[in-house]
Formats: structure tokens, C-alpha cells, sequence
């Protein structure tokens, strides 16, 4: 009877010990797929952000903004999963203000028989510089510190309060 119940208990110990050993990967890989998703959404927003900016002009065109709309479009998509990734709701916004931006100037150009106004151009300006400055910060935000670019995501963002800073100051242009 005492071997029986020695060897009953030695099973449940295994038998927990599996169990806890498959809970335990399945939620890490389930870690390993948002961090997967999280990091390639960052990869995306990035370089799309790097496309924006290698192809600034000093003269602004319709053609130009109407690619930056284009490409601001997919940047607030794979904000959205950024965001999600982190449980955070601060990239997205700002690529819809940056959006919003560029389609306050495109009507305008419209408006103003085909010519861009003092206020439209410094909104571009504005522009790119807030994605100037947005991408170090992202990059400090969202990687995991020591890790080389393009390294390990992290989904525990702690700081944001520079990047919070740079949604306010696009909001001062989207309620114009």
C-alpha cells in the first residue's frame, strides 16, 4: 500500500511537472510571437520613417506629400500593432496626426489653385523633424538597452514621455 501510494504520488508529481513545463512554453512562445510582430512592426515604421526622410526635398511637390500619405498610411498600421504589442496607445497616434497633417496640406495645395502656403510649408518642416527626432527615441524606447539595432524588442516600455511630447506638439497642428 506505502509503495502504491509512493508511486500514485511520484506520478502526480510528474504529471504536475509536465503540465507546468508546457504552460510555461506555451506562454513564452506566445511571448516569442508578440515580440516577433512587435519587432518587425518596428522594423517597418522605421524604415518607412527613413524612406520619408531620404527623400526630402527642399522644394515641396504634391507628388512628394502624396507619397508621404502613402507611406504614413502603412506606418499608422503597423503602429496600431506596435501598440498592441506593448499595451500601449502612443506610436499610432502620432503617425495619424503626422497623416492628418499631410492631408491638411494636400487640400490646401488644392485650394490655393495649385500652391502651397507659408503655413503649409511649415508644417513640412515640422514634419520632419518631429520623425528626425521620433526614430532615436523610438529606437531607445522600444529596444531592449545594449542591444544592437535591429536586436531584442522589448514589450515592457517603461519611459514615453519624449515621444508623448512629440504627439502633443503634432496635435497643436492637426486642430488648425
Amino acid at each position: 500500500m506505502l509503495k502504491k501510494n509512493i508511486l500514485w504520488l511520484s506520478v502526480m508529481i510528474v504529471l504536475l511537472l509536465i503540465s507546468a513545463s508546457v504552460i510555461y512554453n506555451q506562454q513564452n512562445g506566445k511571448n516569442l510571437m508578440v515580440e516577433s510582430l512587435a519587432g518587425h512592426s518596428l522594423t517597418m515604421i522605421l524604415n518607412s520613417y527613413d524612406e520619408i526622410l531620404d527623400s526630402k526635398t527642399a522644394i515641396l511637390s504634391i507628388d512628394y506629400i502624396m507619397d508621404i500619405n502613402q507611406k504614413l498610411a502603412r506606418i499608422e498600421a503597423y503602429s496600431d500593432i506596435l501598440d498592441r504589442a506593448v499595451d500601449r496607445s502612443s506610436i499610432r497616434p502620432i503617425a495619424e496626426s503626422m497623416l492628418s497633417i499631410t492631408k491638411t496640406i494636400e487640400k490646401s495645395y488644392k485650394r490655393n489653385n495649385n500652391s502651397f502656403t507659408e503655413s503649409d510649408k511649415e508644417k513640412y518642416v515640422t514634419l520632419l523633424q518631429e520623425m528626425s527626432t521620433l526614430i532615436p527615441l523610438m529606437y531607445k524606447t522600444y529596444y531592449v538597452a545594449g542591444s544592437t539595432e535591429g536586436g531584442k524588442v522589448t514589450l515592457k516600455v517603461a519611459e514615453q514621455q519624449r515621444i508623448t511630447e512629440i504627439r502633443d506638439r503634432l496635435n497643436q497642428y492637426t486642430a488648425k
